[in-house]
């Protein structure tokens, strides 16, 4: 075995040297400006040269214009008198010989005609009522007849209209082939067909009309109130073309078909019943039509339309001013008549303001009833005279006690 290695005891392994230290850095010497150095200051940018004004020119004082000389009068003798040039063209030039250049002057143009003016169009002819050779009157005739029976026989039972004497004209219109399409059973498509076709059978401006035809026109139509096919515009205007007057049960029994409708659907569908305008335009018009003296319960039985919602309401509140306008050129030689009207409406309104009735309606008529009221006073003093003053054997009051 190897010997062991021994360490000398005294033996000192030397230290290793520590690392030189780092020189600390130097600072920088501050910057010490001189008091006496100065910045110069930037000079001023250099002023824009002004604009040179420009001299005014002077007229010389001394500079006169002469005067034009005015030519000598022996001088104008001589001359030939001026003569205007003619009008059209130049004249030929002439040479010395007197023989005509042959560069002569253009002929001058033609003067142009000056244009005709045109005769102002002729009036178009109205058109002539359209003839129908081959639809026959007595048949429309007929077909008037029919649908104002089977109504008849629908809302009255036979027993009113059919059984009384025929009422209107029964004369037709001259467009057969428009009254056609109004009576046939399928009415047209379109709302404003049928309003087309209605003015080709009556003007627009129809009012008070005595005509059967038109009567049936109007209950054809009005077979259509509330359905998909409903033709609203023209069987409004239709039934407002009649004469209220003359055809008083026809709008009635009208008006009661209608509330059996609206009723019916109120008390059997779950949807809320809605209606075109024309077909609330044409209940408010029979309300208004007809007298209340026959028809208090009928139309007291408008105001449960509930379709009608607040137009209710505003029926209620024309009656006095629509009574007014009604009664006035009945005075004084039909007062009795107007008091009787008055009475009637004032039943009526009694009627309509029931305590049980719906609240705002109720209101209405009680308002409407006191106008009523003071209408009905008015009119019974119509006509008569106060008495003279001293009348009566009274007296004075000087001569009292």
């Amino acid at each position: 075995e190897p010997e062991p290695l021994l360490l000398d005891a005294t033996l000192e392994v030397p230290a290793e040297p520590p690392p030189p230290a780092e020189p600390a850095p130097e600072e920088p010497e501050p910057l010490l400006l001189d008091a006496a150095l100065e910045v110069p200051a930037e000079p001023p940018p250099p002023a824009e040269p002004a604009p040179e004004e420009p001299e005014p020119l002077l007229l010389d004082a001394a500079l006169e214009v002469p005067a034009a000389e005015e030519p000598d009068p022996a001088f104008l003798a001589g001359l030939p008198p001026y003569e205007p040039p003619p009008e059209h063209g130049l004249d030929p030039l002439v040479a010395e010989d007197g023989t005509a250049s042959a560069a002569e002057s253009e002929p001058a143009p033609e003067p142009e005609p000056e244009p005709e003016p045109e005769p102002e169009p002729e009036p178009e002819p109205e058109p002539e009522p359209a003839s129908t050779p081959g639809i026959d009157p007595a048949v429309m005739a007929a077909r008037v007849e029919e649908i104002l029976e089977a109504f008849s026989d629908d809302v009255l039972g036979g027993d009113s209209l059919a059984g009384a004497d025929i009422v209107g004209s029964q004369e037709l219109p001259a467009n057969l082939e428009a009254l056609a399409a109004l009576l046939a059973e399928v009415p047209p498509a379109g709302d404003f067909a049928a309003l087309d076709l209605l003015y080709a059978c009556w003007p627009k401006t129809t009012q008070r009309s005595d005509s059967r035809a038109l009567l049936a026109v109007a209950t054809n139509l009005a077979s259509t109130l509330g359905l998909p096919h409903r033709l609203p515009m023209a069987m409004s205007k239709a039934w407002r073309m009649l004469d209220p007057v003359l055809f008083e049960d026809e709008l009635a029994a009208r008006l009661a078909a209608i509330a059996d409708f609206i009723v019916g659907w109120q008390r059997e569908q779950k949807t809320f019943l809605i209606l075109e305008f024309g077909e609330i335009e044409l209940i408010e018009y029979l309300f208004e039509a007809l007298p209340p003296g026959g028809h208090l319960d009928l139309l007291a039985a408008v105001m449960n339309f509930k379709v009608l919602s607040n137009r209710r309401m505003g029926l209620v509140r024309r009656i006095p001013n629509r009574l007014r306008k009604q009664v006035q050129p009945m005075l004084p030689e039909r007062k009795d008549e107007a008091l009787v009207l008055l009475a009637h409406t004032k039943a009526l309104l009694e009627t309509i303001g029931n305590p049980n009735g719906f609240a705002p309606i109720v209101e209405a008529a009680g308002k409407a009833r006191e106008e009523i009221e003071k209408l009905m006073k008015q009119t019974a003093a119509a006509g008569v005279h106060a008495p003279p003053p001293g009348a009566g054997g009274g007296q004075p009051l000087g001569r009292i006690g």
